[in-house]
C-alpha cells in the first residue's frame, strides 16, 4: 500500500481561502500540496486526468484557485498545466 501524506507547513490563510470557493477547489488545492512536497517544488505539472473527481470540475477548480490568488497556471496548447501555489512559506 503506498502511503502518501502533506508535507507542511500550508499556510492556514491559504487553506482557509480555498475552503471558501465553489465545488472540488479544496481537494484539487490539497491534492496540489500533496505534489508539492512530493517534487519538494512549489511548481507541479499536473495530470487532470489523474485526479479523483471529473476533468471538467478539475479544470472548474483550477480557474477558481488561479482567481483567488492561489496558484499560478501555465497552460500550452495539448499539454498539461503547470500549477505554481502562490503565498508559500
Amino acid at each position: 500500500m503506498d502511503v502518501k501524506f502533506l508535507k507542511g507547513p500550508i499556510p492556514w490563510p491559504w487553506l482557509l481561502a480555498a475552503v471558501h470557493l465553489r465545488g472540488s477547489a479544496l481537494a484539487v488545492g490539497v491534492h496540489l500540496w500533496l505534489w508539492s512536497g512530493i517534487r519538494k517544488s512549489p511548481t507541479v505539472p499536473l495530470n487532470l486526468s489523474r485526479l479523483p473527481i471529473p476533468r471538467a470540475a478539475a479544470s472548474r477548480a483550477l480557474r477558481d484557485l488561479e482567481e483567488a490568488g492561489l496558484i499560478r497556471v501555465d497552460q500550452k496548447r495539448g499539454q498539461k498545466p503547470v500549477v505554481t501555489i502562490v503565498n508559500r512559506p
